[in-house]
């Protein structure tokens, strides 16, 4: 589970104790001098934090309309798109480390990277969240507008977790993302059981009835080696394979 809350003045043990209070939107409109930051737990799924974002006329988060995951996740990963990436509105991460201890990570001093928080072995607690005060009803259109876009070109309507490889570098893919060196390399409709190359977006899998683990593990070494041997370039896989370790 999680939670956000408005107001993320004093620590993190005062911050806490606002996670569950009930927020007011109309309330939170009604003041000229809002805080503009967001305390937003792990568990909190981004799309929760989007629409909670937009109803409190806080801009910074928009971009992130349709992306799929949790607030621990995002900025583990520094998840984001053509509009932006998760870090740039964290103030401060909570993270917990190998030994169970809490530490801050805070910006800008702590360097991020594409899809990558740089966070080690430390795990997402939660964060402060900066945004921008802006209209409710401005920060609402352009999250729908955005939403409208995105599904367009992705099936964001199926069962998917986003985007599977990074954008390579583009001095190494002629300028080309991974969607389109995956489309022109004929991925669209590869098939392993009933894991399925979108046929919207080629860098995009989606469960077409009961998918097994090793249905997808296949189909993206299937396409990773599709793009190689048609343009020599080696796709980084944006999902993480979560593994349960071998018993012994």
């Amino acid at each position: 589970g999680g939670g956000i809350a408005m107001n993320a003045g004093g620590r993190w043990g005062e911050m806490w104790n606002q996670v569950e209070c009930a927020l007011d939107p109309d309330a939170e409109a009604a003041s000229s001098e809002r805080d503009p930051r967001l305390v937003a737990w792990a568990g909190v799924s981004l799309p929760g934090l989007v629409n909670k974002a937009a109803a409190l006329g806080l801009s910074g988060f928009e971009g992130l309309v349709g992306v799929p995951g949790h607030v621990g996740g995002g900025i583990a990963m520094n998840a984001g798109g053509r509009w932006g990436e998760m870090w740039n509105q964290v103030e401060c991460a909570l993270v917990i480390d190998a030994r169970g201890e809490f530490a801050e990570l805070r910006r800008p001093e702590h360097a991020v990277g594409y899809r990558d928080g740089r966070l080690g072995a430390h795990v997402v607690a939660g964060a402060v969240l900066r945004l921008e005060p802006k209209s409710a009803l401005e920060v609402q259109a352009l999250t729908r507008a955005y939403l409208r876009e995105k599904k367009d070109a992705q099936p964001l309507s199926e069962r998917s977790a986003g985007c599977v490889f990074q954008n390579p570098p583009k001095d190494r893919s002629d300028g080309r993302s991974a969607g389109q060196l995956l489309d022109a390399a004929g991925c669209k409709g590869m098939r392993e059981g009933d894991a399925l190359v979108s046929a919207k977006h080629a860098n995009f899998l989606v469960n077409a009835g009961a998918a097994r683990s090793a249905d997808v593990r296949a189909l993206i070494a299937n396409m990773r080696r599709a793009v190689l041997d048609r343009f020599g370039v080696e796709l980084v896989q944006e999902v993480k394979d979560w593994r349960r370790p071998e018993p012994g």
